[in-house]
């Protein structure tokens, strides 16, 4: 016969025995809730579909759909080639710096994706943005040995074939382009940027060109008015300027570079106007100091030497312009 302590026991033994049942039957449909969880972010979609889906979206072209398709790629396949590369692009396209995120994720993409060209072309032009030239090259000559009539890629080598001054180099890639494109207006706008540095006249054409076939940008009428600038053909590069501002009146190196024209045609005044105009709209140390030093010079020749005074010390720095400014000023003393 059992004791009064035996059933105590048993009572306990059985009261354990329902605490375990009762945990294991949480822990049961804890794991199956996550479980469903997770099938509800996965896809069942097969990686040829996740494939259509980017082909989808790149003949989209550059319309809303396109990313609408590049977050479906995202939501169905995150950890695949092409959901790498859709986060990546996202970042760009919404203009994120955070290079170092964008490059891991391209480099994921082509890790699973090796011949994925278009990932190698993004992540040149992430290298670009950083001023990783050499890394940039590479990568967009891999997206041409990829892809060879990726027009772009020849376009973006080009550019950064320029900065690096290899301008032979960059004109046979932006003449490759418009050999595949023979009306791509941003090719000749960037090889008139190259033919600046050695052939002014060709430079023109190039511009005249690619605002023929459609580049209304303040940069194509501002870089044509430096090169007029530089042949010293000074009506039609201020007719340029002019339209320069017209398009983008904050860009305070337009004010400068036709005040300095003025200064060359002796029209002093008109140069006082574009001077304190840059210094009213720049936020840039540099064109305080430029449009300082220029008004110094200005006053100079106009015999107000109280005002020619207060701008070149204004200008003074520790540069060429600014010990300029200094020499300028002693002689005032």
């Amino acid at each position: 016969m059992p004791t009064v302590f035996d059933i105590i026991r048993q009572k306990q033994k059985v009261k354990i025995m329902k605490k375990i049942y009762f945990t294991s039957i949480g822990l049961f449909i804890l794991c199956f809730l996550i479980s469903c969880s997770k099938s509800s972010n996965q896809s069942n979609s097969s990686p040829a579909e996740i494939k259509q889906i980017y082909e989808q979206s790149v003949e989209a072209g550059d319309t809303p759909q396109r990313e609408e398709l590049r977050r479906e790629i995202i939501r169905q396949a995150p950890n695949s080639a092409y959901g790498y590369f859709s986060k990546a692009w996202l970042l760009q396209k919404n203009g994120s710096d955070d290079y170092e995120k964008i490059i891991a994720l391209y480099n994921q993409a082509i890790d699973l994706e090796p011949t994925l060209a278009i990932a190698y072309y993004n992540r040149g032009i992430a290298f670009k943005d950083l001023g990783e030239n050499d890394k940039a090259i590479e990568d967009y000559s891999e997206a041409i040995r990829l892809n060879p009539n990726h027009v772009d890629a020849y376009i973006n080598r080009g550019i950064v074939y320029r900065r690096m001054d290899y301008i032979t180099k960059a004109i046979k890639d932006y003449n490759q382009a418009l050999k595949m494109e023979p009306n791509h207006a941003n090719a000749y706008y960037n090889r008139a940027i190259a033919y600046m540095s050695n052939d002014n006249q060709q430079a023109i054409n190039d511009f005249n060109k690619s605002i023929e076939l459609g580049n209304n940008g303040f940069l194509v009428y501002y870089n044509r008015g430096i090169t007029y600038d530089w042949m010293n053909d000074y009506s039609h590069a201020i007719d340029d300027y002019n339209r320069a501002i017209e398009l983008n009146p904050r860009y305070d190196y337009t004010y400068l570079d036709i005040g300095r024209i003025y200064v060359k045609t002796f029209k002093f005044e008109k140069a006082v106007e574009f001077f304190q105009k840059a210094l009213e709209i720049t936020r840039r140390q540099e064109i305080v100091q430029e449009a300082n030093y220029e008004l110094g010079r200005v006053y100079i020749v106009l015999k107000d030497y109280k005002k020619a005074k207060e701008h070149l010390a204004a200008a003074e720095e520790k540069n060429k312009t600014g010990r300029e400014a200094a020499r300028l000023l002693e002689t005032l003393k």
